[in-house]
């Protein structure tokens, strides 16, 4: 069956076109990169410059290892072969079924495109990709989520051996992040900023997001992410700071914990557990992880209990919490990457402290009022610096 897609431009829409229409459109100048464009059956809109791009991409490998062939030439057995061959070039592993279909996907239009509009190359019948059988889907395994012991060990151990990744696991493990929405490492877009911390209205506020139809989503701060971050409430910047160093401080974590890394392990454990905190309303947690409903519950372990979930939101800091990070502020970690690798090195003006003098840390009444359990009350006076040396 024929995809077909519509095209909005300056707000009108039209359609539905086949793929050889927009292919010649785009030639002919018809549609702009800044118009949008959606397959029929879909609600997500996409620029046509995204598309496009995406498109570019799937060429660019085939083309490496094909380039000297004639495209009419290239059996479907190749075809075939070469898509089951390919991995991903971070991890090494095999292409999912999905990241196959897509290919091929792109690779049946480029073939019918040299055919049907460039006249390019003979026209038989189906082409050779067109014959290449569609990859079945990818048997899903059972969600995998951290239980609240192994969440309090991997917590424990970033606190005594890397405090940058307690933002990173307790954003993603008690507020649902994303690892990419956090740290932004190979992303076009930066890394997730303090100010996303809305403390007075007691929200997290995510923009830009994967979703374009939800390209924005408020999630309301738990009392434990209060507990873990206030003491970080007066940092400026982008919380990251760092060009791809998140997986590996992330295995190097592991090791340390003893606790196995789950890939995305966070989100789907927040979805595990605030599922259970929302008594199974779905369309609010959906809400919060910035997805839809149907997504969301392929993302959660359907037998997690309410006392697990009690246990997971209330894994809140030791006692000397605030001291330790407000040592760690003091030490001016501007300057860690001296003994890192060069792909850990820190980027420059990240993480700048306020510019605003004496600016206090937020009450410890505050944090009652929320339902957070103070952590020390001789703490409740003291100012703070943010990864520099100097007191605000």
């Amino acid at each position: 069956m024929t995809e077909l897609y519509w095209l909005k431009k300056d707000g009108d829409t039209s359609g539905p076109f086949t793929w050889l229409q927009v292919q010649s459109m785009w030639r002919t100048g018809t549609i702009k990169v800044t118009d949008q464009i959606r397959r029929d059956g879909k609600n997500e809109w996409h620029s046509v410059n995204e598309v496009h791009r995406h498109l570019e991409k799937h060429f660019r490998r085939f083309e490496k290892d094909f380039g000297n062939h004639e495209i009419h030439e290239i059996p479907m057995l190749d075809i075939s072969d070469w898509l089951a061959a390919q991995t991903d070039q971070r991890t090494g592993r095999l292409w999912s079924a999905k990241t196959r279909i897509n290919n091929l996907g792109s690779l049946v239009s480029l073939s019918l495109f040299a055919r049907d509009a460039l006249n390019a190359i003979p026209d038989i019948g189906k082409t050779e990709f067109q014959k290449v059988r569609r990859p079945q889907p990818d048997v899903r395994a059972e969600v995998e989520i951290y239980t609240p012991e192994e969440m309090e060990r991997r917590l424990t151990a970033a606190l005594e051996s890397d405090i940058d990744l307690i933002p990173a696991l307790v954003l993603g493990g008690f507020e649902g992040l994303r690892p990419a929405e956090f740290h932004a490492e190979r992303a076009k877009r930066p890394p997730l900023r303090w100010d996303a911390l809305i403390w007075d209205d007691g929200i997290l506020y995510i923009t830009g997001q994967k979703i374009r139809s939800k390209p924005n989503r408020s999630i309301p701060l738990q009392p434990v992410v209060e507990a873990w971050l206030r003491p970080f409430a007066n940092c400026r910047g982008e919380i990251w700071k760092y060009k791809g160093a998140y997986i590996k401080k992330m295995l190097r974590l592991a090791d340390i914990a003893g606790v196995r890394r789950i890939p995305n392990g966070e989100r789907h454990s927040y979805a595990s557990y605030r599922i259970r905190q929302l008594k199974g309303n779905l369309d609010q947690l959906a809400e919060e992880m910035g997805n839809s409903p149907r997504e969301i519950i392929r993302s959660y372990k359907r037998n997690a209990t309410d006392a697990e979930a009690n246990a997971w939101f209330n894994l809140m800091p030791p006692v000397h919490y605030w001291d330790a990070v407000y040592s760690y502020i003091q030490k001016g970690v501007r300057q860690l990457g001296a003994g890192l690798k060069n792909d850990e090195t820190p980027d420059s003006d990240i993480n700048p402290f306020s510019g605003e003098d004496n600016a206090a840390l937020w009450p410890i009444e505050d944090l009652e009022a929320r339902g957070v359990e103070p952590l020390s009350s001789s703490l409740s006076t003291r100012t703070s610096t943010c990864l520099s040396g100097d007191k605000f």
